[in-house]
């Protein structure tokens, strides 16, 4: 049994069972809770997360670099994180995303990283993939 993340703990304290859902659904929410966790953020378990947040505002290294950088510490996070995948296959890819916002008057300038994972599940040799966007190096121009 797996269960949907976030758990609805006000339903659970009212004698409500948690949210179940697929072991793939189940593997794609921790993945995500991976990816979204910096290093040492977890205090009960300070190896758990992902460096990509510490080469966030890296400046001084090309695109192809931070890209590769970012994919090493995804494999990382995901080889000592996420025990259920095997032969983990990790692209990223970066855009410029600018959002103007007029009734404050400056644009927002962010990196878009596009995250794309296959993999294949232990337990069944089961394909499985996964793909998410982050948003990081928030800058804003005036």
């Amino acid at each position: 049994m797996h269960y949907r993340i976030p758990m609805n703990l006000g339903a659970i304290m009212d004698g409500k069972d948690a949210e179940t859902c697929s072991m793939k659904e189940n593997i794609a929410q921790h993945l995500h809770m991976l990816l979204t966790t910096r290093m040492g953020e977890n205090r009960f378990n300070p190896g758990y997360g992902n460096h990509i947040w510490q080469v966030e505002f890296e400046n001084g290294i090309s695109d192809g670099q931070w890209q590769e950088e970012c994919k090493k510490a995804i494999e990382e996070c995901i080889e000592h994180g996420e025990k259920r995948i095997k032969k983990t296959k990790v692209e990223v890819h970066t855009a410029i995303v600018e959002k103007e916002w007029p009734l404050k008057r400056y644009h927002e300038i962010k990196r878009r990283v596009t995250i794309s994972i296959k993999a294949v599940i232990v337990e069944s040799n089961e394909n499985f993939s996964f793909s998410t966007h982050l948003f990081l190096s928030p800058m804003s121009a005036d």
